[in-house]
């Protein structure tokens, strides 16, 4: 294991699978990107798999991005209208048990918001809103400093707005 605590961060889109090797200040160690597995769910577990196995000995955790609505009390991935149908109601940390890491889950659009309000054009501003533009829309919001999730956690999610 590293001195320094390591994390691997994965950002899952429709269409890649960003990653990055970060430290605990958020700065980028290794970053790659490799098509998002379509075939289903047992491919997109062993394309993680294959990632972490790459940085063995180097992870403190694994930190997901992903499209749909997440349930961070259980971690459980709600996207049944997504590009990745066969992550509709996975539970991600419990699929990947055998890292032996801590595996937190969160949607992408809050991700940005949060990540933008730690490192970037956020950063300082108590509220602001981070919008992704990716095979998909999404989008975070800030108010008074903290990640503003919704009743039902779909706050800021622009691919959900009714057009009419």
């Amino acid at each position: 294991m590293s001195e320094e605590p390591r994390y691997l961060a994965v950002d899952v889109g429709g269409t890649n699978l960003k990653y990055a090797l970060i430290n605990r200040s958020g700065q980028m160690i290794k970053k790659s990107r490799m098509e998002t597995p379509h075939e289903g769910l047992t491919q997109f577990l062993e394309a993680i798999e294959k990632i972490s196995d790459k940085l063995k000995g180097q992870l403190n955790g694994v930190a997901f991005s992903t499209p749909g609505r997440v349930d961070t009390t259980t971690d459980t991935i709600y996207c049944r209208n997504s590009t990745l149908p066969y992550l509709n109601e996975v539970c991600l940390p419990r699929k990947l048990q055998k890292l032996g890491l801590p595996i937190s889950v969160e949607n992408d659009g809050k991700s940005a918001a949060l990540a933008e309000s730690w490192l970037g054009n956020l950063n300082d501003v108590k509220n602001g809103m981070a919008i992704v533009l990716g095979t998909c829309v999404g989008g975070g919001i800030m108010l008074d400093g903290h990640l503003w999730a919704g009743s039902r956690r779909l706050a800021g999610e622009v691919s959900l707005m009714p057009a009419d």
